[in-house]
């Protein structure tokens, strides 16, 4: 009786997520809903976790309050990372608004330990300051939302060492049509260790869908990973 009491919670768990992202999902449009529920599906009878790809370097940057964060201050917080600058003329914007759509379902799920941390690739001109009318533009929440500047250096060995994307400072005749950088539009998933767990186009409008999806799949990991350690 012990054990089917167990297995009954976890299903009604997750049924219960299921069924309150359906809700969620449906301002998303129909195609989007129709993925979510084919990707949950192929999920329950997938043993496959999500990969690993490479631990976080440490970094100290500050936010919009000038407030220090680190990668050990997110440490047990699912976080997804964007590199932007606020004076992009091209990619960055789509990225921020698949932000701001994370964001949203995060609010309306109510789920309070995943972030969404926003790299300035200009620190020299994307000051604490700068990045806040940025926030403002997408409604972003501090609380769950951060905008990181800092050391040129750090920021430059973080995108190119740790999350391993690309990008290159355009000459000064191309800067008025293609911005000062040109750079990855990644979207990237960290677990609550601080290990990469994937990279999604962040100029797809399915995106936010699958980062959701991937990150449930983290979240469901660390249940059954609690349930273990307490019937150990």
């Amino acid at each position: 009786m012990k054990v089917a009491s167990k297995t009954d919670t976890k299903f009604l768990i997750r049924l219960v997520l299921v069924l309150f992202f359906a809700l969620v999902l449906i301002g998303m449009g129909i195609n989007s809903l129709y993925f979510y529920f084919a990707m949950r599906v192929k999920r329950q009878f997938e043993t496959e976790p999500l990969p690993r790809y490479r631990e976080v370097p440490a970094f100290s940057l500050v936010d919009l309050s000038h407030q220090p964060v680190t990668r050990d201050s997110l440490r047990g917080k699912i976080w997804v990372a964007e590199f932007f600058y606020a004076t992009c003329p091209g990619p960055c914007g789509i990225q921020s608004q698949r932000m701001q759509e994370l964001q949203t379902i995060l609010q309306q799920a109510k789920i309070h330990d995943v972030r969404l941390v926003s790299f300035s690739l200009d620190p020299q001109h994307d000051t604490p300051e700068v990045l806040a009318e940025y926030a403002r533009r997408y409604k972003a929440d501090p609380s769950l939302w951060f905008f990181l500047t800092g050391d040129p250096e750090q920021i430059r060995t973080l995108l190119l060492g740790g999350f391993r994307l690309a990008y290159a400072e355009n000459p000064p005749e191309a800067r008025p049509l293609r911005g000062k950088y040109t750079h990855a539009t990644q979207l990237v998933l960290v677990d609550g260790q601080g290990v990469i767990r994937g990279y999604y186009d962040g100029l797809k409008p399915d995106t936010p869908t699958r980062v959701i999806q991937d990150i449930f799949t983290l979240l469901n990991a660390e249940i059954l990973a609690t349930e273990k350690g307490g019937r150990s």
